[in-house]
């Protein structure tokens, strides 16, 4: 054992003090805590942070909480509170510094350098320009979208729609906001399906919560914002050549503001207003007023025209108010009434300007087109001949007595008295005819825009819709021969083809669908033909074919909600199989002629009536009524029986001899 030395502290000093003090060796104890200490130093706990950034929604802004910045709402806000209030809108950023510097080099330049720089005009940013802010310029970039895809991406004379309505919304202020509110609406209808991942995308759960979350969304808001300063800029217009013109053009924006937001009643009194100064304006004596339109205001009219007849037609089939109480269109009713007119035979010489746009006239038409745009001219006069169909048959009509008559016998007599008028049968056959000879001449040219590779996907789907449209007018034109069940049995491959034109456009068409609101058309719908299909169609596979397609491809036409004609679609088919129990093909489709059907309040209510078996005795059928809600959100159409609305004649013959009088307000019964 040996001694052990103590160290002495440098410096000397006492060995008490602090400074002399020894020092001893450490224990094992106190050399593993020295070495552990020593090896391993102790971390610096630090708080997770992130990077703090400035986009996030106002709501977590408000709540001092991270965003995920999810778009257009925060998933984080609408788990919390369900509701979120948007991202903001950054303004532009002010160049006036950049250009004060500009200008302060500029000024250094000698004169010499400014003679030798050839001068440059800086053209101006038209953006800035038309556009306050940037999110007006992506939602009029929205609108623009909204008509190539959808408005008028049917419409086989397109000018309105890719030419007029994008250049004057572009230039007029007041038209512009009109059109920003309609891109701001198709915004706020755009698809976020992963709100309500577990709720198919067109089921009607899945629309109610949209439309919840659409009426919070910012550009909603904005969209009404927009639309009410349109209305203000209109109602502020001084009187000049302009303003004619822009109230025209403002009426059908407002129709489209109003059925993609769902407003169909609003979306009835723009119609009646503006299909009323329409009306003003083709039967005004003042040439003056109508040259101020346009440079060639003829063409300019005409535009309009195809936007005005649809919409026109849709709203004999749909009424403010309740059957008997309400009249179509009735300012402009009240007009004509007071002319000794009809709505239609004013519907029919309308669409007379559609053949004024020049071109070969029927008479003249090849036996062979060059391209799409002769076989358009000529398919547009043939519709034009078509429809001069429509004022011969009721007048046919109203002159037989037809609509006074009661008994079930006489009704059926009387049909067939008027369908077989030797004046409509001349106007059938001849409609046939020219429809065959534009076929003929069509069909070289169908076939190489079919089969050839390099045939851009818009004019595929313009010949397809020329093609689609010739049959449209054969089975349209047919209706006059509608007692005989061998003619409709014989329309059976046209219907087939509509079928199958229609599923190719429709699934071709919405590939560039971003938003519900693309669901929507004012031009080229499909829904009333696959409907008619599903009614007419004396085949039942091909009929149950059109009621799938209506089911797959939900569409809003003009007024006509797609989800209406599916519903009475549906009803049809269990008509169909109990019709079908008892008597012969004839007596069958006899029985079948009874059917009808119009939309009431707005389109949100369905009258339709038919032939049934009587419950008391089997062998007898007779005329019951049906009423169905079509309210949004309702996952099944019900239907009530109900008794026979008025005194029970036809539901045409309510509308045209029992509607109001004159001088009675809108929506009121007399």
């Amino acid at each position: 054992m040996h001694s052990q030395h103590p160290r002495v502290c440098p410096g000397g000093g006492d060995p008490g003090s602090k400074a002399d003090r020894v020092e001893r060796p450490p224990t094992s104890t106190e050399n593993e805590t020295i070495a552990c200490t020593t090896s391993v130093p102790r971390l610096k706990l630090t708080r997770i942070s992130k990077p703090k950034v400035r986009t996030g929604c106002v709501t977590c802004k408000k709540r001092h909480i991270k965003c995920d910045e999810t778009k257009p709402w925060c998933t984080n806000c609408l788990k919390v509170s369900g509701h979120c209030e948007g991202y903001m809108i950054k303004p532009r950023k002010n160049k006036a510094k950049a250009k004060s510097t500009q200008n302060a080099a500029s000024s250094q330049m000698t004169v010499q350098d400014a003679a030798a720089t050839p001068t440059r005009l800086v053209e101006p940013d038209i953006n800035s320009l038309d556009f306050s802010e940037d999110l007006s310029m992506v939602y009029f970039q929205e609108f623009v979208h909204l008509l190539r895809v959808s408005l008028g991406s049917g419409n086989i004379y397109g000018k309105l729609w890719k030419v007029t309505m994008p250049q004057l919304s572009r230039t007029n202020k007041t038209l512009r906001h009109a059109a920003i509110a309609i891109g701001a609406l198709t915004k706020a209808h755009a698809y976020d399906l992963g709100l309500v991942p577990d709720i198919p995308k067109f089921h009607p759960a899945h629309h109610q919560a949209f439309l919840r979350l659409k009426e919070q969304s910012p550009h909603y808001h904005n969209a009404v914002a927009h639309y009410c300063q349109a209305l203000r800029l209109q109602g502020q217009a001084v009187s000049d050549p302009s303003v004619l013109q822009v109230a025209i053009c403002l009426s059908v924006l407002f129709i489209c503001f109003e059925i993609i937001r769902g407003d169909r009643q609003s979306a009835l009194r723009h119609i009646n207003h503006g299909i009323t100064l329409l009306h003003s304006l083709l039967t005004d004596d003042d040439a003056q007023e109508v040259a101020s339109l346009a440079p060639n205001p003829k063409d300019f009219l005409a535009d309009f025209v195809d936007t005005y007849a649809v919409l026109g037609v849709q709203s004999r089939t749909i009424l403010t108010g309740r059957i008997g109480g309400s009249l179509p269109l009735p300012d402009l009713s009240r007009a004509l009434m007071g002319q000794g007119k009809s709505l239609d035979s004013f519907l029919a010489r309308i669409q007379h300007l559609e053949i004024k746009r020049g071109g070969p006239s029927l008479e003249n038409m090849s036996m062979l087109f060059r391209d799409l745009d002769e076989a358009e001219t000529c398919i547009m006069a043939i519709q034009y001949r078509a429809s001069q169909m429509i004022p011969l048959v009721s007048k046919v009509v109203v002159d037989s007595g037809f609509f006074e008559l009661d008994d079930e016998s006489e009704v059926d007599d009387a049909l067939e008295y008027v369908l077989r008028h030797p004046k409509i049968i001349a106007a059938y056959k001849e409609c046939i005819h020219t429809c065959q000879s534009w076929s003929d001449a069509f069909q070289p040219l169908y076939r190489q825009c079919m089969m050839d590779e390099k045939t851009d996907q818009a004019t595929y789907l313009r010949a397809l819709h020329l093609r689609l449209h010739l049959l449209l007018i054969k089975a349209f034109s047919s209706l006059a021969q509608f007692t005989d069940i061998n003619v409709m049995e014989n329309l059976t491959p046209d219907y087939r083809e509509i079928n199958s034109l229609s599923e190719i456009i429709l699934r071709m068409s919405q590939k560039d669908f971003m938003s519900s609101a693309h669901h929507v058309s004012l031009e080229g719908g499909l829904t009333w033909q696959l409907s008619m299909v599903s009614l007419q169609c004396r085949e039942p596979l091909v009929r149950e074919d059109a009621i799938r397609i209506l089911t797959e491809y939900p569409r809003w036409h003009g007024l006509w909600d797609g989800r209406g004609f599916q519903a009475i679609a549906a009803r049809n088919r269990r008509i169909e199989k109990t019709n079908m129990a008892n008597g012969t093909p004839v007596q069958q489709w006899r029985r079948l002629w009874r059917r009808e059907y119009i939309f009431e309040d707005a389109g949100n209510r369905v009258l339709f009536r038919f032939m049934d078996r009587d419950p008391v005795q089997e062998d007898k059928w007779v005329l019951v009524e049906e009423v169905a809600d079509l309210t949004e959100g309702t996952d099944e159409i019900v239907w009530r029986r109900q008794p026979l609305t008025g005194s029970g004649k036809r539901m045409l013959a309510a509308i045209m001899l029992d509607g109001p009088s004159p001088n009675s307000r809108l929506g009121e019964p007399t």
